[in-house]
Order: C-alpha cells, then structure tokens, then sequence
C-alpha cells in the first residue's frame, strides 16, 4: 500500500482521538491533488472539515493532523518551541486538565509524526498512554503497543498504523461510555494546540498562508465554544469557554469576502480540485492580538 493510503488512514484515526466521534462523523470527500513540498500525495483536502453530531447538534471542525500536513507544505521547518513539552504532564493533578492534554499532546503527535521525528512521536505516544490510563482508558494505549511502535519507529508507515490502531480502540471505548464532557474537551485542547503551532509557524516564516489560515478559524472557535456550553459539566468548562470566547472577539474585525471559482474533477484519476477561494483582510495588529490572546489560553492550560 502507498503512503498515501496510510497518510488518509491515519487522518481518520488521529481525528478520531480528536474529535473522539460521540456521534456520526463523516469527512470531506473533496481530495486535494497538488504534491506539496513534503511529497504527501492525494491527501485529504487541508482545507476540509470534519462534520460531528453531538446531542443533535452539528460541530464542523478542522482535524489537528490537517493542520500539520498544511504546515508541512507551507515550507516551514519543525520547531520544538510548538508543542507542549512531554514532561509537562505530570503537573495536571484534575481529570479537567489532563483530559484538555491529552487533546494538546494528540495534535503535538500529529506534528511530530508528520515531520517523522520519530522519537519524539515515541515519546508523545507514550505520554498519550499514561494520560489515558489516568482518565479511564487504559484498554487503549498498552505496553505491547508502545514497544511495536518503538521497534518500528523507523518505518513511518508502521507507526501510523500502530497509533491507528491505539486511537482506534480509544473511540470505541468512548463511544460505548458516552462521554461526550471529555470529548469536548479533547477536541477543545486539540484545536488549540494546531492553532499554537500554526501562530509559531507563522512566527518564523511569515508566511501569508499560514497568516490566512489563522483568520479562517473565526466560525470554528465559535463552535467549540458552543460546544463547551452545550456539554460542559462544571466552572472550569465554563471558564474555558469565556477565554475563548473573548479570543473569539478578536477575529470580528477581520474582513472576509469570497470568490467562486468551479471545482475541476478529474474523474480517471477521482482527484478534485478545489479552487474557489475565501478572500481575508487581517492586519498585523489583529494577527498579532489573537495571537497573544492564544498564547495565554494555551499557556494557562498546559503549564
């Protein structure tokens, strides 16, 4: 099977642990057929999102691991300083804290896997393992698991298969527990981290892309934000909503406008292209107050 395959397989199954699928989950089926500098092919479109029902709502939501292929292909080079460092996890003491981790190190593996530093995936998944066992999920993530991936950690297709496998048995379990309060918080935590590394890609590329794609998240973050009132439990929930929503209001002052341009589908090879457009006019001011907004949040959550 070709990288690509096991590219889309582990889109699906990272999302998993990230969005965790307390309802019917389905994807974009729009691929994107250009070769990025990375050489991910035929992946699913970086701009696609991924539709979630919860209680009879409607959550539309980027994947983590969509934002670490965009990044890969904007050029940017991996920088440690993104991610929260693994031995930060022994310092979240309430089940709140570490389940929001456990979103934050899934989209910090995400990162690391599709850069293929191969020992710091290692590590994340293992750090991914324990917090689990903390919060109940200790079926999930073993040692047989850990050690495969460590006796493979030079094969990438392997490992994305292994982890795969992890997040698949994770889903499960959420699924048939219904706990949709930490599933919010996974996806809450996941998000948040994508965004910090996009913020610190941006840092030191300047790239207008990745600029552009931190303006797009205005309708996500109010989702998540509704999403944690919808299916938050207690004050911490409720203050995390509140950071995000004062976040959120960083983003009105942003213009958006959109182009229309037709779709080209290539049926012999059953690629298409996405080719309209959302126009966006942030200045540096703007780009610069959500990210220290998010650094904030960020920061209050994982030191």
């Amino acid at each position: 099977m070709n990288k690509s395959f096991y590219t889309t397989l582990f889109t699906l199954f990272l999302t998993i642990l990230i969005i965790v699928s307390c309802g019917e989950t389905t994807t974009n089926d729009n691929i994107n057929n250009d070769i990025n500098k990375n050489n991910h092919q035929k992946v699913i479109d970086s701009n696609a999102n991924l539709m979630i029902s919860i209680d009879g709502s409607i959550f539309s939501i980027p994947s983590p691991i969509q934002t670490a292929i965009f990044i890969s292909g904007s050029g940017a080079e991996f920088n440690t300083l993104a991610i929260n460092p693994y031995e930060n996890a022994d310092n979240y003491s309430s089940d709140f804290y570490k389940t929001l981790n456990l979103g934050i190190y899934g989209a910090d593996l995400s990162y690391t896997t599709i850069y293929e530093d191969n020992n710091l995936s290692l590590k994340y998944l293992a750090i991914i393992r324990d917090i689990a066992n903390d919060i109940g999920l200790e079926n999930s993530f073993d040692e047989t698991l850990i050690n495969r991936f460590s006796s493979n950690s030079n094969n990438k297709d392997s490992m994305l298969v292994f982890v795969s496998e992890a997040f698949t048995n994770a889903d499960n379990y959420l699924k048939s527990n219904e706990k949709n309060s930490e599933a919010a918080l996974i996806l809450a935590g996941g998000w948040i981290e994508a965004m910090n590394i996009l913020a610190i890609s941006y840092q030191d590329t300047k790239n207008v892309k990745i600029k552009e794609r931190i303006a797009q998240q205005k309708n996500t973050l109010l989702t998540l934000v509704e999403m944690l009132e919808k299916l938050g439990n207690s004050d911490d929930y409720m203050d995390l909503s509140a950071e995000l929503y004062e976040l959120y209001e960083y983003f009105e002052g942003i213009e958006y406008s959109y182009e229309y341009i037709a779709p080209v589908t290539d049926g012999k090879n059953r690629l298409t292209n996405i080719n309209s457009k959302q126009l966006i006019n942030i200045s540096d001011e703007q780009l610069n107050d959500i990210i220290n907004k998010l650094t904030n949040i960020r920061d209050e959550i994982t030191i």
